[in-house]
């Protein structure tokens, strides 16, 4: 018999960078790890092309001074990654970002519910956002875009006339 868990992101988010896929993604790796504790590099959980892509978004939708860079989406990757929930309990006790000569890594502490979770035969988890009317969107195990439609949609009008390529349709 296989249990499913609600995973969700705690707290309010302008952009969700976590999607489905890595949240699969993060799942697998936990269930795979020895321990609790994770060094994971970011490319294996943000590939390079959505990295950039989400650099263009933020550049777009920043309303700070701040340095709108890889390090950033990064750093917001991890913030999000330590925002995880699975039911009621924290999905992660540490996710924070390191760079090493090797390279820059996502340094992961599984709780230890998530970690029993993760570690069963078949893990069945439902991961639940809400759309920018507050109305909860939840997809199963599926490997689809976590971007809501409508956010979607605008945000690539705003990097459109950022770019100079917008073109309103009638």
């Amino acid at each position: 018999m296989t249990c499913g868990y609600r995973i969700w992101i705690r707290g309010e988010y302008d952009i969700s960078v976590l999607s489905p896929e890595i949240i699969a993604l993060l799942v697998e790796k936990v269930k795979k790890a020895a321990s609790k504790d994770l060094i994971i590099p970011v490319e294996e959980i943000i590939p390079r092309g959505y990295a950039e892509y989400l650099v263009r978004v933020l550049e777009v939708n920043m309303t700070t001074e701040a340095p709108c860079d890889m390090r950033a989406v990064y750093g917001m990757t991890a913030r999000q990654i330590g925002a995880l929930k699975v039911e009621e309990h924290k999905c992660f006790d540490r996710a924070c970002l390191r760079t090493q000569a090797c390279g820059t890594q996502f340094d992961l502490s599984a709780s230890a519910a998530f970690y029993m979770l993760a570690k069963q035969s078949a893990p069945n988890f439902t991961y639940i956002c809400k759309d920018s009317e507050g109305k909860e969107i939840s997809w199963k195990n599926a490997p689809v875009c976590c971007i809501i439609e409508r956010k979607k949609r605008r945000l690539k009008m705003e990097y459109q006339r950022a770019t100079g390529s917008f073109m309103q349709k009638k």
